[in-house]
C-alpha cells in the first residue's frame, strides 16, 4: 500500500503569520485508503486512516536568542481542520480558536533561523492500518510519514503619527 504524502497546511494565511495570532494546522485528508493483495489463496485487505498529526513548529521552547534547540510541538487528533476563509474569521484574533493550531511567540529573524528567516515546520502524519485476511488472521499497525514546510513569522506594531492637519482641539 502506498500512502499519499500530505503537505502541511498553515492558515488562514501563511504569508501573513504574526506573533500572538493563532494559526490553524492541517493536512488534506484523502479519506480511508484501502488495498488488497491475494497470493496462493490468501487475501489480505488493509484499511488505513489518519489517526493524528504531530507538528514540530520550529520555534524553540525557550528564548531563541539564547541558543535553545528544543522546538515546540503540537499533537492533533486526526488531520486537523481547514482554516476558515479570511472573511469568515472573527474580527478579533483573540477569538480565533483552531481545534488544531499554534500561536508563535517569536519573530523568525535570520539570526534565529540559520539565515533563512523562516521557522522550519514538519508534520508527521500517523496512519493506523487495520488488516484482515480470509484465513482469520488480522491486526493493526501504525505507519508514519513526514512532510515539511517553513513559515516566516513577523510582528505587528502600532505607529503613532502626528498629523499636522489633524484637528487636535474639538471646536477649534
Amino acid at each position: 500500500m502506498k500512502l499519499p504524502t500530505l503537505p502541511p497546511k498553515i492558515g488562514p494565511s501563511v504569508e501573513n503569520a504574526v506573533v500572538n495570532r493563532p494559526l490553524w494546522l492541517w493536512v488534506e485528508d484523502p479519506g480511508a485508503q484501502t488495498s488488497s493483495l491475494s497470493l496462493r489463496g490468501v487475501t489480505v485487505t488493509v484499511n488505513a486512516h489518519i489517526t493524528k498529526v504531530t507538528w514540530s513548529m520550529g520555534e524553540p521552547t525557550d528564548n531563541p536568542d539564547t541558543g535553545s534547540s528544543a522546538t515546540q510541538q503540537v499533537i492533533c487528533d486526526g488531520p486537523g481542520t481547514t482554516a476558515p476563509a479570511q472573511d469568515q474569521l472573527p474580527a478579533d484574533p483573540h477569538d480565533w480558536n483552531p481545534d488544531c493550531g499554534y500561536t508563535y511567540h517569536w519573530v523568525s529573524k535570520k539570526a534565529r533561523t540559520n539565515g533563512t528567516g523562516r521557522w522550519p515546520v514538519s508534520a508527521t502524519v500517523e496512519w493506523t492500518a487495520d488488516w484482515t485476511s480470509n484465513i482469520g488472521v488480522g491486526g493493526s499497525i501504525t505507519l508514519a510519514m513526514d512532510s515539511n514546510t517553513s513559515v516566516e513569522v513577523g510582528e505587528l506594531r502600532a505607529v503613532m503619527v502626528n498629523d499636522p492637519d489633524a484637528n487636535l482641539h474639538p471646536g477649534g
